[in-house]
């Protein structure tokens, strides 16, 4: 029994952390979808072709957002993540999860 419950693969197992910085314009190229107002957890969206956090595999359509900067965002509304988001400095790190 005990070798089964060590085997199990838990969601927290599977996180994924990325550093965001603003382009030269100010915005991080990250879209946010879902939220509290929704029922539902936030997510990350389709990006634009050739963003390069998007490339290197670490941030995915679809992943659910868990943390920015070590606060949890679970239960916001999509607006309180986006005000979240615009008042921190870079860099921003981002805590993620696949769906």
């Amino acid at each position: 029994m005990l070798r089964k419950l060590l085997n199990i693969s838990h969601w927290t197992q599977k996180t994924r952390e990325a550093t965001l910085c603003r382009d030269e314009e100010g915005f991080l190229n990250l879209r946010l979808l879902g939220g509290a107002e929704y029922g539902q957890l936030l997510y990350i969206g389709e990006c634009q072709r050739g963003v390069a956090r998007l490339e290197s595999g670490k941030l995915h359509a679809g992943d659910l957002l868990l943390e920015v900067n070590e606060a949890p965002v679970s239960g916001l509304t999509l607006r309180d993540a986006l005000d979240l988001l615009a008042d921190i400095p870079d860099p921003v790190r981002i805590k993620t999860v696949p769906q």
